[in-house]
């Protein structure tokens, strides 16, 4: 018999790809084809992401700190936390982000579905 969907998330993931797919089907890459991240799953049912674009060329130049990475961080990386739900029948994890600073995110769930051998697809 398969493990269920629930029990074979617990534990750390790599994110290997992060993706959206509009309606008719085209993939865009909100940060970039070039992603690192980590994701946390835990048997009683939370979550956390941390998400990065790698592909930044250039360094923060520290006369202009405070503006310049404010904006590089808004742009080039993401992290939200809360709890999460299955369904196991569509094999798709939701995400209910409750710490979160965008607030659309925080009053919306966000389906996740995998891909491969069990690797969360973003």
């Amino acid at each position: 018999m398969e493990s269920s969907l629930k029990s074979r998330l617990f534990g750390a993931w790599r994110l290997v790809s992060f993706d959206q797919e509009a309606a008719d089907g085209r993939l865009t890459y909100p940060l970039g084809p070039d992603v690192a991240g980590l994701l946390l799953y835990t048997p009683g049912s939370y979550m956390a992401a941390n998400l990065m674009a790698t592909g930044r060329t250039t360094t923060v130049n520290p006369a202009l700190y405070a503006n310049q990475d404010l904006k590089c961080s808004a742009l080039d990386y993401l992290a939200y936390s809360g709890p999460y739900t299955t369904d196991e029948a569509r094999q798709l994890v939701l995400h209910h982000a409750t710490v979160e600073p965008r607030l659309a995110w925080r009053t919306a769930s966000a389906g996740r579905h995998l891909r491969g051998s069990h690797t969360p697809r973003f």
